[in-house]
């Protein structure tokens, strides 16, 4: 009995593996943010209409633009004073994007927010 339980267990020890390895490939392709990449996104204001950008009182997006430069530096210099700096500069531009694209996401929950409420009025 206790044999057949182990045959049972050897016979599906490959797809445990597999299973385990092709999640591990999945979340470093399909779920990883890269923290840069989505900053540039958020701070070029390209996922919004040009309305939408005008009816929050800019007169263009490069206002938008020069907006989110401001706050990027602004955030920088935040986490710049909390973050605990290592000697590997790798690390530390990780951890600064990542701490950087936090602030840029908590205010953007916000602005999303209105900019579905607006696509619901314009239909």
């Amino acid at each position: 009995m206790i044999q057949n339980k182990i045959q049972h267990f050897f016979i599906f020890l490959p797809f445990i593996f597999a299973s385990f390895f092709l999640g591990l490939i999945f979340k470093e392709y399909f779920l990883e943010v890269d923290p840069a990449k989505k900053i540039a996104q958020i701070t070029s204001c390209g996922d919004y209409e040009n309305d939408f950008l005008k009816k929050l009182g800019f007169s263009s997006r490069d206002d938008c633009i020069n907006l989110n430069l401001a706050l990027h530096k602004q955030y920088a210099d935040v986490c710049l004073k909390d973050l605990k700096l290592t000697s590997n500069e790798h690390r530390n531009k990780e951890l600064l994007d990542i701490c950087i694209l936090h602030l840029f996401e908590k205010d953007e929950v916000i602005l999303i927010s209105e900019y579905e409420d607006y696509l619901q009025n314009k239909k």
